[in-house]
């Protein structure tokens, strides 16, 4: 097994992550970082209000119960939410590979 620690491909290396970051690219990742940041920000305020509605619609003996699962849901779809983002990435580099090169 060789390993190639020639300056030129790490040049090169070096060069498509800065240009990977310029124009664009750039503006994507900012939208995206900033539309992920107003996404988290609205469920941070929809679960307060999700737990004080299933409070007032259920009896009081379910509500311990109730209150379980809907965590148990959340935490379920944040691992799923986490495979499933990861796979829908994989798939739009298939299919959009021209929006990846750098």
């Amino acid at each position: 097994v060789s390993v190639d620690f020639s300056s030129s491909k790490l040049m090169d290396k070096e060069n498509k992550v800065k240009s990977s970051l310029t124009g664009a690219n750039f503006q994507f990742l900012i939208c995206h970082a900033f539309m992920a940041t107003i996404f988290r920000a609205s469920l941070f305020v929809l679960e307060p209000c999700l737990k004080s509605m299933l409070s007032l619609a259920v009896p009081a003996q379910s509500q311990g119960r109730c209150l379980g699962y809907m965590a148990t849901l959340g935490s379920i779809g944040g691992m799923t939410g986490n495979v499933v983002g990861t796979w829908l990435f994989h798939v739009s580099k298939q299919v959009f590979p021209h929006s990846y090169d750098g």
